[in-house]
């Protein structure tokens, strides 16, 4: 199978998820480019439409907004998929999205499969590649990249635990952080 007959899949899991833990928020989530998004936001979004209008070429495999409307406060959370062991290459894809569209958070989710030999030997010796700053003119931000693995056969995510985003209520925290 290809990894874009999974993203249907992954994206319900995590909105299920998503809608447990944050009630009171708005999720939207799409597939493919943020282009998709202007179809499903409310008009009276202005606010999210303006903080993803320089992003519409971005084309991450799932992307979620999670939104306050209690303080206009929203989290946009990054997610790609691949269907081969997770290299650097797979990385690297994900982390040029989080340091261009000014999003914190992102997932790489590898299906059925695990890190390869030589990216874990490299997250071994800078586990900092996962959690670290970055700047934007004069503002510091941080950005955190989850690795997990969905089983096809229970449909269910687990995290690689050695990374800042290691489970399921670390995400949830994160999230909640940035939606204070």
């Amino acid at each position: 199978m290809n990894e874009t007959d999974y993203y249907p899949e992954i994206k319900l899991y995590f909105e299920n998820k998503f809608r447990q833990r944050f009630p009171t928020c708005e999720l939207y989530a799409g597939i493919g480019n943020l282009e998709s998004f202007f179809a499903i936001l409310p008009q009276d979004r202005n606010v999210l439409r303006e903080a993803l209008a320089d992003y519409v070429s971005i084309k991450a495999d799932i992307t979620f907004v999670v939104y306050n409307p209690e303080n206009g406060k929203h989290v946009l959370l990054l997610v790609e998929v691949k269907v081969k062991n997770f290299t650097l290459m797979q990385f690297s894809q994900l982390n040029g999205y989080l340091v261009t569209t000014g999003c914190n958070l992102g997932l790489l989710v590898n299906i059925d499969a695990d890190l390869s030999q030589d990216f874990a030997l490299i997250l071994g010796h800078k586990p900092e590649l996962l959690d670290y700053a970055v700047w934007q003119g004069t503002l510091e931000r941080s950005i955190k990249i989850g690795l997990c693995t969905w089983n096809t056969t229970t449909q269910r995510i687990t995290f690689v635990g050695f990374n800042p985003i290691n489970t399921i209520d670390a995400l949830y925290k994160l999230l909640q952080d940035n939606l204070r």
